[in-house]
C-alpha cells in the first residue's frame, strides 16, 4: 500500500496564493517525515479547531512528529484560541522561496504536532498549516513585530472557524517540556 504522502493533493488549496504554500507544506512533510512512525493510521484524534470545534475536515490520516531540524529555529510560545502552543519558525533556505517561512507547532495539552508554511513580507506573516502533511487544515495571518510578540488570527479551511493567536519569542532550545 503507497504512503500516506505519496498522493499529495492540492484540491484543499482556496486560491491561487495557496497553491504555492500547498506545495511547500507538502515539500516540508515529504522532508520532515518520520515515514516509518507516521504510517500508522491515527484512530484517536479529531481534526478540531484551536476551541475543540470541527474544522469540517475529516480527520488526519497520519499522526505526525516533532522533526528535530524545526527545534533548532527560532522559538515562540503562546496561545491558538485557549491553547497553549510552542512554534518553531524560520525561514526557508531554498533561494528560490526568498521570503518563505516554514516549521511546526505543537500543542502543549495532546502533543499534537502540525506542520506550517508560507510568506512575511511588509511584517505580515501568512501561513497555512498542515495537521497531516498533506492537505491545508488551517490558515494564520497576522503580524510579527520587531519585539518577536506575533499577534494574528487562525482560521479553518472555509474560514468558519477562527481564533485568535498571541505568541511570543523565547530562547532556542526546549522550552520547559
Amino acid at each position: 500500500m503507497p504512503g500516506p504522502l505519496k498522493h499529495a493533493r492540492l484540491t484543499n488549496c482556496v486560491s491561487l496564493r495557496h497553491i504555492s504554500m500547498c506545495a511547500g507544506v507538502i515539500a516540508i512533510a515529504l522532508l520532515t517525515a518520520d515515514l516509518s512512525g507516521c504510517a500508522a493510521p491515527s484512530s484517536t484524534h479529531a481534526s478540531t479547531g484551536a476551541s475543540g470545534s470541527s474544522t469540517r475536515l475529516p480527520p488526519p490520516s497520519v499522526t505526525l512528529h516533532p522533526n528535530p531540524a524545526f527545534a533548532a529555529l527560532p522559538t515562540y510560545e503562546g496561545t491558538l484560541g485557549k491553547r497553549a502552543i510552542v512554534l518553531h519558525l524560520g525561514e526557508k533556505t531554498d533561494p528560490e522561496d526568498s521570503g518563505g517561512l516554514h516549521g511546526e507547532y505543537q500543542f502543549r495539552d495532546t502533543g499534537q504536532v502540525v506542520l506550517v508554511a508560507g510568506d512575511a513580507g511588509d511584517g505580515v506573516v501568512e501561513l497555512d498549516e498542515s495537521d497531516d502533511g498533506t492537505r491545508i487544515s488551517g490558515q494564520w495571518v497576522g503580524k510579527l513585530a520587531a519585539d518577536g510578540t506575533f499577534k494574528g488570527v487562525w482560521s479553518n479551511v472555509d474560514e468558519s472557524d477562527t481564533e485568535s493567536i498571541e505568541l511570543h519569542r523565547v530562547a532556542s532550545g526546549p522550552s520547559g517540556k
